[in-house]
């Protein structure tokens, strides 16, 4: 529009009048906003329709268009909203009468998951902390002078004397905006950033601590730092366990402790920065920072909540209804990933249930196997050729070797469920483990169903395990857990043979766990780097021997598959988790635990799946799982039935406006 003023047009002819100059009207510039506050029209009005350019199409749908300027999108299909004669009809925009399945009228609301109002939360005290940090450096030098002798008593080590404390406490009463001042240029004494409080978590000098306590306002034990860390977070990454002590019944006294406990900018608690901190006493004293710090609900422990849709699913076609739990446990740090997908190909339908256990690479190979796995099975499912080991075993090995030209380090473990009508497909390739839970049905059926998978010669299908777990007084209220797979440990004989063959060797470490001698046996590359499973997605270090292909390699990607015929009057549930789970409870254990929670959750709740999986890792936890804990727990059969999934529950049905379902 400037550039049309001050060319030969405009505000350019009032300047340089030129007679052959053409006149340019644009209407819609002669009587806008600009103009009327120059010479205001009284019969103008800015509620006019937008130019004809103006609107964009809807892609895919001739009958919908959309205004650039109120954005909205109009029904034209037939002609609504055109009065005028010669005017294209439904160019003018109006809100739709009615809402179909179809149409995108107005774009969907986005709500804020907890997650986000806590990153915004930390994000604005960051920001308050860069500004305050900001300013004290230019602060003229008779105040900085005084800040800096605050923050040199604060950030000592050494017990202060009497007489400095007392000098602590009168400069604070003489000038009371030293409390929140924020320290700058002091080096590694106190880093850039830190209030008086944080100070003294970082020194764990509790004297001037408790100085500063009781004299500043409450709230500036929520202040953080630069990396929105509070004080709290501070004294646990230094293992100052009595400045801890000090700081928390402050912290309810303050605002009640909070629920959950504050994070940093990185999303962990003052346990989780305790459980992960490299200062030599912090490790020395973990166990007191875990007894001072530990809360239920801990995000750094038990993770940040997750959207309905991502906790559940269901497939009637295949009769399988599904949940998922996650924990990062005291681990932490996340490194599993879930897939959780269904789909129709060649008029059939396929569920793939997946667990994959990363580990060295802060999640980033099993995210990427979890990502990418279906996509690449899926060409293969067709093939009539080959078997179910074959099939697994190139998809498998595809996606390791994308991973490999994509150069991402670390590496995971995957432990894979395919459906489909007749069958469930459970492909290994780790210590991650697949469980299904059956009604044993008749003494004479549970001993045929036995002599049938102790006789079976089908190379794609290897016997399967089978542990009888009387739960009724009645036969047919048996119950009985098979296992799916089997963990790839280094030491097993076939898989110890294949790392010896390809050039390395199995190491047993031993260590002291818990008052108790443990034994792991691992590969080892080096005396440094040692890893606890034989096979892996990733892990490349381990694959380098030239002279073989991969699946001879000392750790492979090659999975192992065994195939359950399914049995629509005794299979009831199908359990994947991680080593977090099976490292402290079999087999048994697992399908007790989730046939009693779901007898208990199933009248209760309409989340039935995934509260049996919380239930399930908080069990776990419990039982002294230091690891990251992923479960998926499916209902099979006519369990699947009875069961109503997150999806099923909040169903909308558009045909009836007015209808919900479920």
């Amino acid at each position: 529009m400037l550039a049309r003023w001050f060319d030969r047009d405009g505000i350019g002819q009032y300047l340089a009048p030129d007679e052959n100059a053409a006149k340019q009207v644009v209407k819609e510039e002669a009587r806008a906003t600009f103009w009327q506050i120059v010479a205001p029209d009284p019969k103008f009005s800015e509620r006019q329709a937008p130019p004809q350019d103006a609107f964009a199409m809807l892609p895919g749908s001739p009958n919908q268009i959309r205004c650039m300027h109120c954005h909205r999108w109009t029904d034209i299909s037939k002609g609504a909203g055109s009065e005028n004669k010669g005017e294209t009809p439904g160019k003018v925009p109006e809100t739709p009468k009615q809402t179909s399945a179809n149409s995108f009228t107005t774009p969907k609301k986005q709500y804020k998951t907890p997650k986000d109002k806590i990153d915004e939360e930390i994000n604005a005290l960051v920001l308050s902390a860069a500004k305050e940090t900001a300013a004290s450096m230019t602060s003229p030098s008779h105040i900085r002078e005084a800040r800096d002798k605050i923050f040199r008593i604060c950030g000592c080590q050494k017990p202060i004397s009497d007489k400095i404390t007392k000098r602590l406490r009168n400069s604070f009463k003489k000038n009371p905006k030293l409390l929140s001042s924020r320290s700058t240029h002091l080096g590694q004494l106190v880093p850039d950033g830190y209030t008086p409080l944080m100070a003294c978590a970082h020194a764990g000098n509790g004297i001037a601590g408790a100085v500063v306590l009781e004299m500043a306002p409450k709230g500036c034990i929520w202040e953080t730092d630069l990396q929105g860390r509070t004080a709290l977070h501070i004294a646990a990454e230094t293992g100052n366990v009595d400045m801890i002590d000090l700081l928390i019944p402050k912290l309810i006294q303050a605002n009640g402790m909070k629920s959950p406990p504050p994070v940093d900018i990185l999303g962990r608690t003052p346990f989780g920065t305790a459980v992960t901190s490299p200062n030599p006493t912090a490790k020395k004293r973990r166990k007191e920072l875990e007894s001072a710090l530990f809360s239920p609900g801990d995000l750094s422990v038990f993770g940040h909540a997750k959207s309905e849709t991502e906790r559940g699913g269901q497939c009637p076609e295949l009769q399988i209804a599904y949940g998922m739990a996650d924990m990062p446990g005291m681990r932490v740090q996340m490194e599993d990933a879930v897939c959780c997908e269904t789909w129709k190909q060649s008029g059939k339908s396929y569920c793939v249930l997946a667990v994959c256990d990363g580990h060295g690479d802060r999640g980033s190979v099993s995210q990427f196997v979890a990502d990418n796995l279906v996509t690449v099975l899926k060409p293969h499912i067709d093939d009539m050729e080959s078997t179910w080991q074959e099939k697994f075993e190139k998809a498998c090995l595809t996606v390791d070797a994308n991973l490999k030209d994509e150069g991402i380090p670390g590496g995971s473990t995957a432990v894979i469920a395919l459906t489909t009508e007749s069958e469930i497909i459970v492909a290994n390739v780790g210590d991650s483990r697949a469980i299904l839970i059956q009604s044993s049905g008749t003494n004479l059926e549970a001993k045929m169903e036995k002599l049938a998978l102790d006789g079976s010669k089908d190379t794609d299908a290897p016997p399967l395990q089978q542990e009888g777990e009387k739960t009724g007084e009645s036969s047919e209220n048996e119950k009985s857990v098979i296992g799916l797979s089997e963990d790839h440990k280094p030491n097993l004989p076939e898989e110890q043979a294949r790392i010896e063959a390809a050039g390395m060797k199995v190491n047993a470490v031993i260590f002291q766990e818990d008052g108790k001698e443990v034994t792991i046996h691992k590969v080892a590359l080096s005396e440094k780097d040692q890893l606890a499973v034989s096979r892996a997605f990733g892990d490349f270090e381990y694959k380098l021997n030239t002279s073989l292909p991969p699946e001879e390699q000392a750790v492979v990607a090659v999975p192992e598959v065994r195939v359950h015929k399914r049995d629509p009057d005794r299979d009831l549930y199908l359990v994947l988790a991680c080593d977090g789970v099976f490292d402290v409870l079999d087999n048994k254990q697992v399908m007790k635990f989730v046939l009693d929670q779901v007898s208990v959750r199933k009248e209760i709740t309409d989340t039935v799946l995934p509260e049996v999986g919380d239930a399930l890792l908080r069990e776990s936890l419990n039982a002294g799982s230091k690891d990251n804990m992923t479960v998926v727990v499916a209902a099979l059969s006519k369990e699947s039935t009875g069961i109503k999934t997150i999806i099923q529950g909040r169903t909308l049905d558009f045909t009836s406006p007015d209808v919900v379902q479920g």
